[in-house]
């Protein structure tokens, strides 16, 4: 089984908000975002497996899935753990790809906009059946708050 690990880094000045830069609230275990769900991704990454690195921030919507279809012997075959969850299409058209882990996946929940995901891993970028898997923010809210409290001391 391969485990997704999440960082959190302490910026060494505050962020500045404004119509371009907004924050995002953070997923918490109570909400339920279902399979078939579309969620954008971002992210600096390569456009495809060996492939050079955009120069541009890119953006691409997704769909959740299941963590059932993402277990199957044609996909995972039953490597993403609990702590994960997977999104992208069947065929495979919209991935992220090397260099775009740690990246977020944020979907819209009654209104407002939530990371749910953390880009982790994936078997190459864009195949068939290899969706994106993603460490969820939900599983990792409790850990994140503690870390988050902790700096504030």
């Amino acid at each position: 089984m391969l485990l997704s690990i999440a960082a959190l880094l302490e910026l060494s000045s505050p962020v500045i908000y404004d119509s371009h830069v907004l924050p995002i609230c953070l997923a918490t275990t109570n909400m339920a975002f279902p399979p078939g769900k579309t969620c954008f991704i971002t992210g600096w990454g390569t456009k495809g497996w060996n492939k050079p690195p955009s120069n541009f921030l890119q953006e691409a919507l997704i769909r959740l899935v299941s963590r059932d279809e993402c277990n199957e012997k044609n996909s995972y075959n039953g490597t993403v753990p609990p702590t994960s969850f997977c999104a992208g299409f069947k065929d495979g058209s919209i991935d992220a790809c090397q260099k775009d882990s740690g990246g977020p996946l944020a979907c819209e929940y009654n209104g407002r906009w939530y990371l749910l995901g953390v880009i982790s891993w994936g078997r190459k970028c864009a195949l068939p059946n290899k969706y994106g898997v993603y460490a969820d923010v939900r599983v990792l809210h409790a850990w994140i708050t503690v870390v988050i409290q902790h700096v504030k001391q």
